[in-house]
């Protein structure tokens, strides 16, 4: 990581993009060369890369290409993740889990009592970079998600992956595979994406919850503003989530079956494992 901070810093400094093949950054370019095309360097940049400006990721991108096609093929291979269900909180040793714990704001919802009729469900996302001579298996996301009468959910509060992993993709293929992992009797799928805080609601933090509103929009969630004078059936599943409309939280809610639809492969088969076919909170 401090060769690739090394090299982002002196693609700034010398103005590479402009200057590549002025005599004076010969130095520079052959250090490049060197690094951006070594094993270790091509194993860990999908997973580091998010880490570094995207004029940077760019430049590495034009300037050092994969040799063929079937380079191409084999590295976008070796970055795969998969969803595992848990029925109890994940241990301490991964790296979402050590990371949420340890040093995100993000608070950890695990403990709060449940009635008889809900369960909670962990799902962890796995992430595995491989090539012919390594592997690596990273925790690179948890869901807390509550289960009950045949509705799922959770809040921006209970799905997290590491904010050094944001960038790659990897929160919105996490919550793509979720959808499929949840139990095959869920029917709607809740989500309340919370308002910051009061003292935290500076413009930085509401556009970070925009952007959390957006990504959910794009997998075809709709946006459900309660109707004056009218009870809301799912209301206290959704106030079990958190869901405080006094406060301007946004409650998003996704026809599960509807969705699988629309998104499995020809012929009914879905991307990446079947649903659980449990009953849970059922």
């Amino acid at each position: 990581m401090r060769v690739t901070q090394l090299m982002e810093d002196a693609w700034l400094a010398c103005e590479l993009d402009r200057w590549w093949a002025h005599p004076l950054n010969l130095g520079w370019i052959n250090l490049f060369a060197r690094w951006a095309t070594s094993p270790g360097f091509l194993f860990w940049w999908p997973l580091l890369s998010p880490m570094y400006s995207p004029g940077f990721r760019r430049f590495i991108a034009e300037r050092f290409p994969l040799r063929s096609e079937g380079d191409a093929r084999e590295i976008a291979s070796a970055f795969t993740s998969e969803v595992h269900r848990r029925e109890q909180p994940p241990d301490d040793t991964g790296l979402a889990t050590r990371w949420w714990r340890d040093r995100a704001a993000q608070r950890m919802n695990w403990s709060t009592e449940l009635d008889a009729a809900t369960t909670r469900i962990f799902y962890e996302n796995m992430l595995t970079l491989s090539d012919r001579q390594r592997r690596a298996r990273i925790q690179a996301g948890l869901a807390m998600v509550l289960v009950r009468n045949g509705d799922a959910g959770w809040s921006s509060d209970d799905f997290f992956v590491p904010p050094s992993l944001w960038g790659a993709g990897i929160g919105s293929r996490f919550l793509f595979d979720l959808l499929w992992k949840l139990p095959g009797t869920v029917r709607f799928c809740f989500v309340i994406v919370k308002v910051p805080p009061p003292g935290h609601r500076h413009e930085l933090a509401l556009n970070d919850r925009q952007s959390f509103v957006d990504q959910y929009r794009r997998y075809g969630f709709r946006e459900r503003r309660p109707t004056p004078g009218v009870r809301d059936p799912d209301a206290d599943f959704c106030a079990r989530l958190g869901y405080a409309q006094a406060e301007g939280d946004a409650l998003l809610v996704l026809d599960l079956p509807q969705w699988r639809l629309r998104n499995a492969k020809p012929g009914g088969a879905q991307p990446s494992g079947a649903p659980d076919d449990d009953s849970a909170g059922s």
